[in-house]
């Protein structure tokens, strides 16, 4: 009987496991000093599966540019950026001219990913959060 019940038991934390998923979670929480010429710029470790994550900025007393975009592409992300472009396929989402966000993004398995939040006149703090869904 002992047998058996040792049986159930590890065949129900072999369930949990399965339903609560192997995919890893994506936590990043940070205080950003942003100034009116130097960007908060940070690479975040991308989830195991294609994942939602929703990015939140708060706190910053001054509105700011709120980019993200692969570690892949961050070179010619950061140059569109930089060229003040409106549009381009490299960012996954941006918001502009914010002093609080919420929005979730789509992140495809296994990539890396940048947070770039620039001031966009006077400098500021902001708390960024990042949190998978």
């Amino acid at each position: 009987m002992k047998y058996l019940s040792s049986i159930l038991g590890v065949f129900c934390l072999g369930i949990c496991f399965l339903l609560s998923g192997c995919a890893s979670k994506v936590r990043f929480e940070a205080d950003a000093n942003i100034s009116a010429d130097s960007a908060f710029n940070r690479i975040i470790d991308g989830p195991t599966k294609d994942q939602k994550v929703r990015v939140e900025i708060s706190g910053a007393t001054e509105p700011v540019n709120v980019y993200v975009f692969l570690h892949k592409d961050a070179e010619k992300a950061e140059d569109a950026i930089m060229a003040l472009k409106s549009e381009t396929p490299l960012w996954l989402e941006k918001k502009l001219k914010v002093k609080e966000a919420s929005f979730e993004v789509q992140i495809p398995a296994k990539q890396e990913f940048h947070i770039y939040i620039q001031a966009d006149h006077k400098s500021t703090s902001a708390k960024v959060k990042v949190n998978s869904i």
